[in-house]
């Protein structure tokens, strides 16, 4: 069924790439196997593609989670390099990290949920996203070897 036959007023229509979009389960899933890197901008890519009214929205999300996790690597590694916390105590101020990224990850699934409903209501057909995720598996470590350590830390 072709799904760019429907309009909301209020609502974008989806666009070109719509035949490419997935349930936000999956880039939900990435976040674990792949990292923010592939998680948010697969997000900000489906949300492209189906015309999400909350696109803005979750920009703002990727755009302020990228900006928050860059000062918590910033803060650690500063109360590190001083000397500040114990070394054994590290690994749990590393939580805060990967508890923010989650939760800007929940948010972001939070927030297209709505939008992939109305897309599928209207006869739009999502693809399955587990290729994605297993070769996330594989990739993703590479990817994130080739990025400096600053980035790694705030992509991974």
């Amino acid at each position: 069924m072709k799904v760019s036959g429907y309009k909301i007023a209020d609502e974008p229509a989806p666009g070109a790439m719509a035949h490419l979009a997935v349930n936000p389960l999956w880039p939900f899933i990435a976040v674990m196997f792949g990292g923010v890197w592939l998680s948010w901008s697969w997000f900000l890519f489906n949300g492209f593609a189906v015309g999400s009214p909350t696109r803005r929205r979750e920009w703002f999300m990727v755009v302020g989670g990228l900006a928050v996790c860059a000062l918590l690597v910033a803060g650690l590694s500063f109360v590190v390099s001083r000397g500040m916390i114990a070394e054994q105590y590290v690994k749990y101020l590393l939580l805060l990290l990967v508890v923010w990224k989650l939760g800007v990850t929940y948010v972001l699934y939070s927030l297209q949920g709505h939008s992939i409903a109305i897309y599928e209501y209207y006869g739009g057909v999502l693809k399955n996203g587990i290729y994605v995720i297993v070769a996330a598996f594989f990739i993703s470590p590479k990817v994130l070897a080739a990025m400096p350590a600053f980035f790694r830390m705030m992509m991974s």
